[in-house]
């Protein structure tokens, strides 16, 4: 009987450092594509957080919209109000950056350097998001930083990408 608890203690502390490990490492998904659904990453993170992933425009009309939300409400839900933060980038316009409630409003947006995307050219974006600011960058360029009041956005949420109509825009190296 001994032998079985102390075997069922040592079993406990290893599973117990196991999930520790595991919940400091940086996250690796697989290689996304965005098309005509969101999807969202599994992992709940705290702020302050970031993410970083290389990303491929395959049309024209692909419109990259990365988030940050608790709640995960879509565009349009009638019964859940989005709570995400969003962030903007497309071949052919340039006038987003942030919104908060997922579409709904514009905080207050710092511009940085504009950028013209190629389609089929991969691009690496990085996001750092904070209780009361977030930024972006494009290849290591800010391209917008927001300001907005401690509690727009939710203090634990999951990254994930939106879409608002069908894309083609492939995700790779996703680090968080």
């Amino acid at each position: 009987m001994k032998k079985i608890s102390s075997f069922l203690l040592i079993l406990s502390i290893v599973s117990f450092i196991i999930s520790c490990a595991a919940s400091k490492r940086i996250s690796n998904h697989p290689n996304l594509t965005i098309s005509n659904r969101y999807v969202w990453l599994p992992k709940l993170v705290s702020l302050p957080a970031e993410i970083s992933y290389d990303f491929k425009f395959n049309s024209i009309d692909d419109e990259f919209i990365p988030v940050y939300s608790f709640n995960k409400s879509e565009w349009g839900n009638k019964n859940i109000a989005p709570d995400a933060l969003s962030w903007y980038l497309s071949p052919h316009r340039d006038d987003f950056t942030f919104r908060t409630g997922l579409f709904n409003a514009f905080p207050k947006i710092q511009r940085g350097e504009k950028i013209k995307t190629e389609i089929g050219k991969v691009y690496t974006m990085k996001c750092i998001i904070k209780k009361n600011s977030a930024s972006y960058s494009i290849d290591g360029k800010t391209y917008a930083t927001a300001t907005y009041k401690e509690g727009t956005i939710p203090l634990k949420g999951y990254f994930g990408f939106a879409v608002y109509q069908r894309e083609n825009i492939n995700v790779l190296n996703i680090k968080y």
